[in-house]
């Protein structure tokens, strides 16, 4: 059985990359924590890293709920953008 030699190259791409990708993300990884292990993270980070933004030292997450400007005021929220952000704390729920 005859191979051609561009299915051969592919071939060896292809077990080469298998092998070098997982040591490649295992590296990935332990840079990820040892950077995140140095630099710890104030509130105002977290907050951020959960997709919120603090303000006055409280954490503001975006409303899932579509509230217009007055109604995201009277839930104590900030309205920004088109967007209301809710106290992470003071989270309501609507039914």
């Amino acid at each position: 059985m005859r191979r051609s030699p561009l299915g051969v190259l592919v071939g060896i791409s292809l077990a080469l990359s298998a092998c070098v990708s997982p040591a490649k993300r295992w590296d990935d990884f332990e840079q990820y924590i040892k950077k995140s292990i140095e630099t710890p993270l104030t509130p105002a980070g977290r907050c951020e890293q959960r997709g919120g933004f603090p303000y006055e030292e409280q954490c503001y997450q975006p409303s899932y709920e579509l509230f217009g400007e007055q109604d995201c005021r009277l839930r104590g929220g900030l309205y920004y953008e088109d967007e209301c952000f809710l106290p992470e704390s003071d989270r309501i729920v609507i039914e």
